[in-house]
This record gives structure tokens, sequence and C-alpha cells, in this order.
């Protein structure tokens, strides 16, 4: 929705392909960089360091960009700080069940399992239900059958825009702030 109606234009085949390519672009590297990076300052360090750029990148979408080059740079620098979220946020859960473990004497990684699957279902669930409440809430006019569109409200537009770098940097302010 965000490459089709606030910095491209409906459809147009390039936009959402640039912004996927460019946005992930940091994945490949960034296996490269982040145990390493791991190793020499630990895993709390990274997702702070990491986590606060994700922030920035996030602000910097939601507050100025209205064009594809702009958000393009604010996906790349959300991108680099998503990567500990990518490759290590696993293994402070295994961290965690090895804790139990030691505290404890027994192992609870069928239920952790379970459970990370359970928040993993219900959290898209709900994602997707606030998507389509924000879309019909702003007043959103979906194409037509025969392909045809009108051009979407600024209130749908500051949603997409809020829903695409808002709403993410504002969780990973959270998940920071935890890691403090």
């Amino acid at each position: 929705y965000y490459a089709d109606w606030v910095v491209g234009t409906y459809n147009d085949g390039r936009t959402a392909m640039l912004m996927n390519v460019i946005g992930q672009a940091m994945l490949g590297p960034g296996i490269l960089i982040m145990w390493p990076l791991v190793k020499k300052i630990g895993k709390q360090k990274v997702f702070i360091i990491c986590g606060f750029l994700a922030v920035i990148g996030g602000a910097f979408g939601t507050l100025l960009v209205r064009d594809l080059n702009m958000a393009l740079v604010a996906l790349t620098i959300r991108s680099i700080g998503l990567l500990p979220y990518t490759y290590v946020l696993l293994s402070v859960l295994a961290d965690a069940l090895d804790h139990v473990e030691w505290k404890c004497g027994y192992r609870c990684d069928g239920f952790s399992s379970s459970v990370y699957s359970i928040i993993l279902t219900v959290s898209a669930g709900i994602g997707i239900g606030i998507i389509n409440w924000g879309l019909s809430a702003t007043g959103y006019v979906p194409p037509a059958a025969d392909g045809s569109w009108v051009a979407q409200s600024q209130a749908v537009k500051n949603f997409l825009i809020f829903g695409t770098f808002g709403l993410q940097a504002i969780g990973t302010l959270i998940n920071t702030v935890l890691f403090f």
C-alpha cells in the first residue's frame, strides 16, 4: 500500500520491487557483520545500538519521507538496525532457556516454542486486523474491478506512512528500552 499510494503510483511494478530489494539488501552482508559484532561487544549492546538505529530510520521515514529516494534511505537505515532481530533474537531465547535449565534443572524448549508460535500467529492476525481497520477508518478506496483507481486521501497516506515506519519504530523503541 505504501509503495502504491505514497511514494509510487498504483501498481507501477517498480516501486514495491525497489523497496523490497533496497530495504532487504543489508540482510546479506548483515549475517557476516552480526556475529563478529556480537562476539566483540555482546548481544545486549548490539540490540541497543542497532535498536536506536532502527528507531532513527523509522522516525525519519515517518516524519520526512514523501518520495521514493528518501524512503529507500529510511528503509536501509531501519534494515541495518533490525539485523539483530533477524540473526540474533532466537539465540537470546536459547540463552534464556539455558538459564532456566541452570537455575531449575529442566529444559522448557517445547513450551517456549509453543508460546513463540502462538505469539507469532496471534500477532499476525491482530496486525492484519489493525491494518484493515486503519484503511477502513481513513477512507481507503480500493481499485475498481476494471483496474481503474482514484488517488487516496491524505489521511490514508498518513496511515500508510505510520504503518510502514512509525509503528515499527515504536515497537523497536520499546524493545530497545527492554534490552537496557
